[in-house]
């Protein structure tokens, strides 16, 4: 997080420092150092990353290729298609863990 920051940081002062000369040599077209790498990112997340919006934090793990390990509740019902194996009738209060 603080190398993202002190990069926004530096890039701004990058700007603010080629400014005036920028404005002065290619007046407007300036914005274009603004609007053309903005859409660019824009086009590459459309493409290249994947929509995570409602879905579980088990299904954005799996889509990232982590290992996933599904939990179940005590009153038996499951939270996922895994078939449980833990025993609930030895340990009542904890819930079992499978690996998937």
């Amino acid at each position: 997080m603080t190398i993202g920051m002190a990069a926004i940081a530096l890039m701004n002062v990058v700007w603010l420092e080629a400014a005036p000369s920028a404005f002065a040599d290619i007046s407007w077209k300036f914005y274009l150092c603004f609007i053309i790498p903005a859409y660019l990112f824009a086009i590459i997340c459309w493409f290249f990353y994947p929509n995570t919006k409602g879905l579980a934090l088990e299904e954005i793990a799996l889509l990232f290729g982590d290992e996933v390990q599904t939990t179940y509740d005590v009153s038996g019902t499951e939270n996922s298609t895994v078939e449980e194996t833990h025993d609930k009738e030895s340990h009542p209060t904890s819930a079992g863990v499978e690996k998937v």
